[in-house]
Parts: structure tokens; C-alpha cells; sequence
């Protein structure tokens, strides 16, 4: 799977198994999520260890991006009214 980093940096993620093309099928739909998030992590280090890791600047979330990340974090139900997200 293709990689790609905070900086644009590229990078390939592949993963073999000796299992059936069946089995493999089944269990890569079962973990694709996973291997996407080892794929990132293992090219995060990669890039630290390596050196060509260059600090971005972390800028404050904007009161619109506050205000998603708390809808998506404390879900209101139906019954309890409309959540408006300006």
C-alpha cells in the first residue's frame, strides 16, 4: 500500500503471508485498517531514525475544527434536538 508523509515523502508498505490467496483475501479486508496504520507508523520512524524528519509548524485548531472534533466526540441522539455545526 502506497505511504505518504506529513513532508511528501513516498514510500511502499507491502506485507506477505505463506496462507491460501482465499484466506489472505479474508484476513486482509479483516486488517487492512491496521496494516494502513503500521504502514504509517513504521514510515513515521523510518523517517526520525533517518534524520529527514523536520518539525512542522503546529498551528491551533480553528473554532470550526473544535467544534467538529467535539460533535464526532459527545454525539447528541435524535431525541436530545439538532447539534448545529456553523
Amino acid at each position: 500500500m502506497p505511504i505518504r508523509g506529513a513532508n511528501g515523502e513516498r514510500a511502499i508498505f507491502s506485507v506477505t503471508s505463506d496462507v491460501t490467496e482465499q484466506a489472505w483475501t479474508t484476513q486482509r479486508v479483516v486488517c487492512l485498517r491496521d496494516l494502513q496504520m503500521i504502514g504509517h507508523l513504521v514510515h513515521d520512524r523510518a523517517i526520525r531514525v533517518a534524520g529527514f524528519s523536520l518539525a512542522l509548524p503546529k498551528s491551533p485548531l480553528s473554532g470550526r475544527e473544535v467544534q467538529c472534533l467535539e460533535a464526532i466526540r459527545y454525539p447528541i441522539g435524535r431525541k436530545q434536538g439538532n447539534y448545529q455545526i456553523w
